[in-house]
């Protein structure tokens, strides 16, 4: 087995999709993950993933990435999984109709985004108050080093949050998805921790306490 270099001209293909960047490839800064994990871990599975950017050792890819267990998230039963679901922003309507159909829990990393049509069928799925994250720059991490910012970076008037759901629970009640999106709305960034990687899990808590519609 020898290797050969093959110009790109000749190689269009294959030459095009080692280019090409996929802005959608960015975790969220592990020591987030870490308190999504203390919260309503240990999760066990990363359903949008990469080998370079995975949270987890299970995880799936949209590609043959190494180490991956499969290929196409979709395509896996995720009932009798705790789901890590950090999906590109274009997929979460297919997202939240597969929790529904599986009857799956997971934790997502999603936008606050009220008006898009997905929104109430987030809002009936929560389990426990969404954690609003902040905008600091190492929220968002790029997979690899890169000029493109991760996609939540590129919209700076955005926010993300954590997300517990279930797509067994679905709750109708207008009242608390009202107090849901008032606590989301709230001024409560979590990423506090990336500059006090030292803070106690007792100031975390207290921290949080101040996050969330009692």
């Amino acid at each position: 087995l020898s290797a050969k270099h093959v110009p790109g001209v000749d190689n269009v293909l294959p030459d095009q999709l080692s280019r090409r960047l996929d802005r959608s490839d960015w975790q969220l800064n592990p020591a987030l993950f870490q308190l999504a994990q203390s919260l309503w871990g240990p999760h066990t599975v990363d359903r949008f993933a990469t080998a370079v950017n995975a949270q987890l050792p299970r995880f799936n890819s949209a590609l043959n990435h190494p180490g991956a267990e499969a290929v196409d998230a979709f395509t896996q039963d995720w009932h009798y999984e705790n789901n890590w679901i950090n999906p590109p922003w274009k997929l979460i309507s297919r997202v939240l109709n597969k929790l529904h159909r599986d009857h799956a829990r997971a934790t997502l990393v999603l936008p606050i985004w009220p008006a898009q049509p997905w929104w109430p069928t987030l809002m009936r799925m929560l389990r426990s108050p969404p954690i609003p994250l902040g905008r600091t720059q190492g929220t968002f991490l790029p997979s690899l080093p890169t000029t493109e910012l991760p996609e939540p970076s590129r919209y700076p008037h955005w926010r993300a949050a954590l997300f517990r759901v279930d797509g067994f629970y679905a709750s109708n009640s207008l009242g608390r998805q009202a107090r849901l999106l008032e606590s989301l709305l709230a001024p409560c960034p979590l990423s506090f921790v990336l500059s006090e990687p030292n803070s106690s899990s007792s100031s975390f808590i207290e921290a949080l306490l101040h996050c969330l519609p009692l």
